[in-house]
């Protein structure tokens, strides 16, 4: 081994690269490290200021989504509210038949899209439901929402969970309607319960006085959200335009109770709504763990979304839910794919045009080194009359007017 080298040391030595390789060589690494950096770091920033945008994009969607989920919860203190002032209610109570009423509530139920309208005496006692006509005389004084009604005697609208029990007393459609079972969800937090039996509702109640300003009773009236699918639907049409992605919708919506999707137009791999599926740890740690939005990359189902999630409280400020809104990481990943290529175009075709002019350079800068190695040979070879002329006007021209001399005083 150590006798092949040393025969080959020799011949490495023989080895001779031009001045013209070196210099295109030279060029070229400076140029494809700039380049390298430049393209490293631009695709960074922009990167960077893609998911920027992307993170500021949902925020807006999150707080459109928001004002679309108040107005919904306004729309019913409003219909409540008015409606308790009106003078049929006052009969009601004072006379105690309620069928007048009931008829005239049914009606505005069905009108107002609510799935509870019921009315109670001053103590909490139920008087009438119209969602089910028979179940009446409970007492409601320990609801949250009546509670504070008759406390305060001002009308309170909020989110609350209703019990499997209490919505079966409101209406047996509407305990069937809440009940959602679980689905095993990837990420997701564990748990020992494989189903929800419980409610998410949109409640709003209001006093009902007499003329002498007593306080007489209360309304109040609400809307089911686990499987009704009109907020988060409405959230997709105005923010994400039901625009769609490789076949896939952009952005989607949900309303979480606790972690579970009991509302949403997030799609299995079926096409069905994920009803059932779980929110991912991470994220309920930071939004129901510790009361903090979140922005930022989730994984939602079954696909990667830029997301925003915050906190659903109930009347007492207690964290019942998530509000989420997101759009697909990929039509973002497509985007900083494109504008790496390109990049990287941009830096293959910066390193052939610097290639090619670092050519031309070389050569047109060995063109006098040419003319004195040409010129040596000949004095080497006994031509002692050659001449070198150049005019450069650089030190290559300076080797030529002492070249010239020397070559005369060899004669």
């Amino acid at each position: 081994m150590r006798s092949a080298l040393i025969t080959l040391l020799p011949r490495t030595k023989e080895i001779r690269v031009p001045i013209a390789t070196k210099l295109v060589l030279s060029f070229l690494i400076i140029v494809v490290f700039i380049s390298t950096i430049y393209m490293i770091v631009g695709v960074q920033l922009i990167s960077n200021r893609i998911v920027s945008e992307a993170q500021d994009k949902v925020r807006h969607d999150l707080n459109a989504a928001r004002e679309l989920y108040l107005s919904n919860l306004e729309q019913i203190n409003s219909t409540v509210r008015i409606n308790a002032s009106r003078f049929f209610l006052m009969d009601a109570l004072s006379t105690g038949d309620a069928s007048m009423a009931y008829h005239e509530l049914q009606r505005i139920r069905q009108n107002e899209n609510l799935d509870v309208l019921t009315l109670t005496d001053e103590t909490g006692k139920v008087i009438l439901r119209t969602s089910f006509f028979d179940s009446t005389g409970d007492d409601q004084s320990d609801n949250e929402l009546v509670k504070a009604v008759l406390e305060y005697e001002v009308p309170v609208s909020t989110t609350l969970i209703v019990s499997g029990d209490e919505l079966n007393q409101e209406s047996p459609l509407l305990a069937n309607q809440a009940h959602i079972s679980f689905i095993e969800t990837p990420l997701a937090r564990e748990r020992d319960e494989t189903e929800e039996t419980s409610g998410m509702m949109l409640l709003a109640g209001a006093p009902i006085f007499d003329n002498e300003n007593n306080l007489m009773g209360v309304l109040y009236g609400g809307t089911l959200l686990n499987r009704n699918f009109g907020i988060v639907d409405k959230v997709k049409e105005t923010v994400f335009e039901e625009l769609q992605y490789e076949g896939k919708d952009i952005g989607t919506a949900t309303i979480f109770q606790d972690d579970v999707r009991i509302s949403t137009n997030v799609e299995n791999q079926d096409g069905t709504r994920a009803l059932g599926t779980r929110v991912t740890e991470e994220v309920y740690n930071q939004v129901v763990g510790h009361g903090q939005p979140w922005i930022g990359r989730a994984y939602v189902v079954n696909d990667w979304y830029i997301t925003a999630y915050e906190p659903i409280r109930d009347i007492a400020g207690k964290i019942i839910g998530i509000l989420y809104v997101g759009v697909l990481e990929a039509k973002y990943n497509d985007i900083r794919q494109g504008m790496i290529l390109t990049f990287g175009g941009i830096t293959v075709a910066g390193v052939l045009v610097a290639l090619i002019v670092s050519y031309f350079i070389a050569r047109w800068i060995l063109v006098p080194i040419f003319k004195l190695i040409d010129a040596s040979k000949a004095v080497a070879g006994g031509d002692l009359s050659t001449k070198v002329e150049i005019s450069t006007r650089d030190e290559l021209e300076y080797l030529a007017e002492s070249f010239n001399p020397m070559a005369l005083a060899l004669h």
